[in-house]
């Protein structure tokens, strides 16, 4: 599959995440790959909207230090009319905790670059 979230200049496999929402409108996880040029992590939000359901799959207790080191391990999608149905993979801070799964169907999708306010010493502790 050719599709724009597939040629972003970084894989969706081992890619930090600063900050994961749930709202109203939808999900918002705020991405956080190392550039290798430049040496210096990039912000971008990744945005779920207008979902026709979306579901979080937890398992364990939530800690600061999961939330802390949250990456995430897999992105598969189908695409149907500019929408688009999949799942999202995270693997948290702790092993302990397990594999976490987001699902979303029939998702309106944007991919924004912006400037992110993260700690990246926090990313070095859990990496």
């Amino acid at each position: 599959m050719n599709h724009p979230l597939l040629n972003v200049g970084f894989e969706w496999h081992d890619l930090s995440v600063g900050r994961l929402s749930f709202g109203a409108a939808g999900v918002e996880i705020e991405l956080l790959p190392f550039e290798e040029e430049s040496q210096s992590f990039v912000g971008y939000l990744f945005q779920l909207t207008d979902a026709e359901s979306v579901t979080l799959n937890l398992k364990g207790q939530i800690t600061g230090a999961d939330l802390e080191g949250l990456e995430i391990a897999t992105l598969k999608f189908d695409e149907d009319a500019e929408r688009i149905s999949g799942m999202l993979g995270f693997v948290p801070g702790s092993p302990s905790v397990g594999y976490w799964e987001l699902s979303f169907s029939k998702a309106r999708w944007r991919l924004l670059k912006h400037n992110c306010s993260f700690n990246p010493d926090a990313l070095k502790r859990a990496g």
